[in-house]
């Protein structure tokens, strides 16, 4: 049935599927006076008037903002699926990295081993070690670098902050080479995939045991 719909009562279907049940009215209780021999159904009744009265008023401002949360995750996933969204372009850099016709970038399995921040670009510097026998100025023996978008923005920073997060662990990294002015192109990491710790880094020298 969803195949056949269009692409907006698409995006409402979602939304009400990520928003949760819709909010259920209180239902009002009627006191059998036959319940009540002895008299007092009137102050009983009263007190379930009351509590209705309440839970009508929270059922009202919970099914306000039920619907508001239908509409704004309406239009979240609306701008999530056009081509000029954030997480659009993220996927698309991704397509170039891991179509194997595109030389635009590639993949490859590391460990990271530190990650700093370059002040004049903003954006974060991973040094993995790859084993590499290719020497690189300020890196050491079997080590590569790569660098995250701008960390002046919430991506470069999620990004460069989740590198630290798997500092000695094993992962696999999907790079693009990015056109800079100048014309020359550097590695910028768009994704890494985490391959579980690496027993062979040291912490306390910032290295892989291989390497030494």
């Amino acid at each position: 049935m969803a195949d056949s719909l269009s692409p907006n009562a698409q995006i409402i279907l979602a939304a009400l599927n990520a928003a949760g049940p819709r909010p259920t009215p209180p239902t009002r209780v009627r006191v059998n006076p036959a319940s009540f021999p002895n008299g007092g159904h009137e102050a009983a009744q009263d007190q379930y008037n009351a509590q209705y009265q309440a839970d009508l008023v929270a059922f009202e401002a919970a099914s306000g903002a039920w619907d508001q949360s239908v509409k704004s995750n309406a239009r979240d996933i609306k701008v999530m699926l056009s081509e000029r969204s954030g997480i659009m372009t993220q996927l698309t850099q991704l397509d170039k990295i891991v179509d194997p016709n595109n030389d635009g970038g590639k993949v490859f399995p590391g460990t990271i081993v530190r990650v700093t921040r370059e002040e004049r670009s903003k954006r974060g510097i991973v040094v993995i070690y790859t084993g590499t026998d290719r020497a690189t100025a300020g890196l050491g023996p079997g080590e590569e670098q790569v660098r995250t978008d701008r960390t002046d923005n919430e991506d470069g920073r999620a990004l460069a902050r989740r590198a630290q997060q798997l500092i000695g662990h094993k992962v696999l990294l999907y790079i693009e080479l990015e056109q800079m002015q100048g014309g020359n192109k550097v590695r910028v990491v768009r994704h890494f995939e985490d391959r579980g710790l690496d027993h062979e880094y040291n912490a306390s020298t910032g290295t892989v045991a291989k390497a030494a």
